[in-house]
């Protein structure tokens, strides 16, 4: 019986895979009891486009034709410009990471909203995973996608606080390092802060560029803090606004004895940063603890190996 019930599934799998992507969703949605997410995702006709344009480059060397322009007409395609039957589309640079985006978007989404409802009691996992990604995204230069995913992580009810405030505080920061400070201040100051951790204090100075707040605080929070160690101050992302002040390395080698060197992290695709973001579960739920605003697990962190699942 159970050599049958796998060859039944994998093979409604494999048939589903000769689907179109559309199909896939709706599969998805269906098998799950999901409302239909086309109509509530913004860039639904993009994401097909990406999918249409796809087909083209692997069937049709690129070349426009008659399915493309009736998905163009039926899914109302964006496009500068309206392709014509036997027009070549390209994938430049900046196309094809735009593409990226919003498919690592799309699924980051998808993967959440059905875990979510297939395993209700697993919240505190799926609140991790979404928190790393964003966290990932950030220290990989990857602002702008790292918003938009804390954005959704921000709206999803039923977040323990201190992940809340992770969030809030990391989207805060990436609106800082893409160019927004107005919007940066606008997320720290849609929270109170005043009963907040060491840890969120200097996180939020940081943000927000106060390096005397921050020396102070180094000062204070010590060496041998559970807060922030050192480690925190060379790798976390928050610190990429003040880490090059002459107060804040003084203070760093004041404290810990030696200079500061911020770790330079490991170059890696999008791929591996879904990779990392995937949380591998904890034998015991106890397991599992809130560790500061920008680290989002500490496991590699106490191994000399410097590329972490911060």
């Amino acid at each position: 019986m159970d050599e049958l019930k796998e060859f039944v599934i994998y093979d409604e799998i494999d048939k589903v895979q000769c689907d179109t992507f559309e199909d896939q969703i709706k599969w998805i949605t269906s098998k799950t009891g999901l409302d239909d997410i086309a109509p509530n995702y913004p860039d639904w006709p993009r994401l097909l486009e990406i999918l249409e344009r796809r087909n083209l480059f692997v069937h049709a060397n690129g070349i426009v034709n008659e399915q493309y322009l009736k998905a163009s007409k039926k899914y109302n395609f964006p496009a500068t410009k309206s392709p014509k039957k036997g027009d070549e589309l390209h994938a430049n640079p900046k196309y094809f990471t735009s593409a990226v985006h919003r498919l690592l978007h799309f699924g980051a989404m998808l993967t959440q909203i059905v875990w979510r409802k297939c395993y209700p009691d697993e919240g505190e996992y799926s609140d991790k995973s979404i928190s790393d990604l964003g966290y990932e995204l950030i220290a990989r230069g990857q602002f702008k996608l790292a918003i938009k995913i804390l954005e959704a992580a921000k709206t999803i009810r039923g977040v323990s606080d201190v992940r809340n405030r992770m969030n809030v505080v990391n989207l805060a920061n990436a609106y800082k390092l893409s160019g927004d400070d107005k919007k940066s201040l606008e997320m720290l100051n849609s929270m109170d802060w005043s009963a907040a951790g060491p840890e969120f204090k200097i996180s939020i100075a940081a943000v927000k560029g106060d390096v005397d707040e921050v020396v102070g605080l180094i000062r204070k929070i010590g060496p041998t803090s559970d807060y922030v160690s050192a480690r925190g101050y060379r790798e976390w992302p928050v610190f990429y606004g003040v880490r090059e002040d002459a107060k804040f390395t003084g203070a760093f080698k004041e404290v810990f004895g030696f200079d500061y060197v911020p770790f330079a992290k490991e170059q890696a695709g999008l791929s591996q940063v879904i990779k990392w973001g995937n949380l591998e579960k904890p034998s015991d739920a106890h397991d599992i603890k809130d560790e500061g605003p920008e680290l989002s697990d500490d496991t590699d962190m106490k191994t000399s190996n410097p590329r972490t699942l911060n």
